[in-house]
């Protein structure tokens, strides 16, 4: 028999069943779906008026707290419809730069990576005439800052080719936490001129201090 918490009543889940999933998809407690109703009928009530006029205002509002909540300037911010579109976004204009420079940049993942951001860096390596590496890490043995950070040194290119990393704040598929302030301190030591990107996707709202020391975009989901 399924035992309930405390808690379980704030949501509209099956209480059948035991639901499990830290990631992909998830129910919103019964008062978050209740405001997202409410904005549901002023948008039917008047459609005109809540795209005009009603909606723009409430993102920019909701941005600014969402920034201040992060302790970040709102200007710093932006809304993105996800964390791997945003994370691909980032590294694209990242590669034009570098492009608009004449350089050819180097991109770098670790396998641990998720799987859709992992075929984006592909893509845009394809595209944008950049490379593409992936440092090679096996769970649970190999997640430490000085394991990842030599494995993503060891693919660094020697002619001091701008350098974009991404790194998972917490795996998707496996949910390790890992220790990205101490891996960029790390690579920094030697490379200080690596961009970082890093796909928090699964960051707010889990952990205490969701931004790291030292990141150049960080991009998340506030589903947590």
């Amino acid at each position: 028999m399924i035992q309930h918490n405390q808690w379980a009543h704030l949501w509209q889940l099956d209480k059948s069943i035991a639901y499990l999933n830290h990631g992909s998809y998830g129910s919103v407690p019964v008062r978050v779906q209740e405001v997202q109703n409410a904005f549901q009928d002023r948008a039917s009530a008047n459609p005109n008026r809540w795209f005009r006029s009603e909606m723009p205002n409430l993102m920019i509002e909701a941005r600014h707290i969402v920034a201040y909540w992060f302790g970040i300037a709102p200007e710093h911010f932006a809304f993105v419809p996800n964390a791997s579109q945003g994370v691909v976004t980032a590294l694209q204009a990242l590669v034009d730069d570098a492009n608009a420079q004449k350089q050819q940049a180097h991109l770098i993942a670790t396998s641990l990576g998720y799987g859709g951001v992992l075929h984006g860096m592909q893509h845009i390596a394809f595209r944008s005439n950049a490379t593409y590496s992936v440092a090679d890490l096996v769970y649970p043995a190999d997640v430490s800052a000085e394991v990842i950070s030599s494995r993503i040194r060891a693919l660094m290119p020697a002619d001091n080719a701008p350098t974009i990393v991404v790194l998972d704040h917490i795996t998707s598929e496996t949910g390790v936490l890992l220790p990205v302030s101490d891996i960029i301190a790390l690579l920094r030591a030697t490379h200080p001129h690596i961009r970082f990107v890093i796909d928090a996707a699964h960051s707010a709202g889990m952990l205490e201090q969701p931004l790291p020391v030292g990141f150049d975009v960080w991009v998340g989901n506030l589903h947590k």
